[in-house]
């Protein structure tokens, strides 16, 4: 048997391995040690996680929270003004079409079904490749994350707990302090403009 991957560890130590998987990793514990010292840093780090005392979110959090993300930017009255100029808009744009072209309306819209019709014979097949590429990339996309997390399970695997909680860290330090730099200049940038 090849050395434990850590969802494996984990399902050991939680006791949710088939008893026939379980006598697997059992003897190759007995023949592993890098494996026990990983069993037994992971089993010695969800024991100091579960010391921990139980986290009180007050009742108002999420609201709080979703208020801080979603504060209302726009009004009701500026939508409805969007609105009517948009509708506005496109009666104008309508209207001098039907002048321009001296159609009536009927006879507009068929004119137009007729034009995107024939266009879209020759657009066919580059809109069957467009979508036949872009199934493609998606599928290379979840074969390199599955790639990448099958990596990450085997690095989980040789670096020890403690070096896994600072990478993490480091991370979660990292990208707060990019979402400040990229907040602070936006609001300045939002500042300056008005």
């Amino acid at each position: 048997m090849s050395c434990l991957r850590v969802d494996q560890i984990y399902l050991y130590l939680e006791e949710e391995l088939a008893p026939m998987e379980r006598q697997q990793v059992e003897g190759h514990l007995s023949s592993c040690p890098r494996c026990r010292e990983a069993v037994a840093a992971r089993a010695h780090l969800a024991e100091a996680a579960g010391t921990l005392p139980d986290l009180e979110i007050p009742g108002d959090f999420s609201s709080r929270v979703m208020s801080r993300i979603f504060a209302a930017k726009f009004s009701l009255r500026g939508l409805l003004m969007t609105l009517a100029v948009g509708f506005s808009l496109l009666g104008t744009t309508l209207g001098l079409l039907l002048v321009v072209t001296g159609q009536n309306l009927l006879g507009l819209f068929l004119s137009l079904i007729q034009y995107l019709l024939s266009n879209l014979k020759s657009l066919a097949l580059p809109i069957i490749k467009f979508f036949k590429l872009s199934f493609l990339g998606v599928k290379i996309l979840f074969h390199l994350l599955e790639e990448l997390s099958s990596s990450l399970s085997v690095l989980t695997g040789i670096i020890s707990p403690q070096m896994q909680i600072a990478i993490v860290l480091l991370t979660l330090f990292l990208c707060t302090t990019l979402f400040f730099i990229v907040r602070k200049r936006f609001f300045l940038g939002e500042n300056h403009e008005n």
